[in-house]
């Protein structure tokens, strides 16, 4: 078909086997060029996938984690979650927690002291040791 394309092209002085052997060479590489474009393609699609399919899966355990996680601060005594969440969820220094709920700030550190031992407790309780060190990873981070 190239032949029949490029006829205009051929000149009858030159060796038509040279000519011939060009095309085939330049159709050789033309394809092989576009199967390496197709595979880096496919190979693109392919970790685009595997990344979203991984990202999902990364948010479906972060959710479970995180649900895991507010079960275990609702598990504190009211007093103890309030002081939990004050501190460790919003941010705020002893010092402002202690001044908001009128308790001092010794009271304050223990409370935080004794919700952290409450809530590894609950985490091993309810979920495997490797769950329980990935949302010690989660506590650190939301400190």
């Amino acid at each position: 078909m190239k032949i029949w394309e490029k006829r205009a092209d051929i000149d009858p002085g030159k060796s038509f086997k040279s000519f011939l052997y060009k095309v085939a060479e330049n159709l050789v590489y033309a394809y092989f060029r576009k199967l390496a474009k197709d595979q880096r393609l496919l190979a693109k699609l392919t970790a685009a996938y595997v990344d979203a399919d991984t990202s999902a899966a990364d948010k479906l355990e972060a959710r479970e984690h995180h649900d895991l996680l507010r079960q275990a601060i609702d598990s504190l005594s009211p007093q103890r979650k309030r002081i939990y969440v004050l501190c460790k969820l919003e941010g705020k220094s002893y010092e402002e927690a202690s001044q908001e709920l009128g308790l001092s700030t010794a009271t304050i550190r223990n409370q935080i002291v004794k919700a952290n031992k409450a809530l590894r407790s609950y985490l091993y309780r309810n979920q495997e040791l490797t769950v329980l060190v990935l949302t010690e990873e989660l506590l650190r981070h939301l400190r």
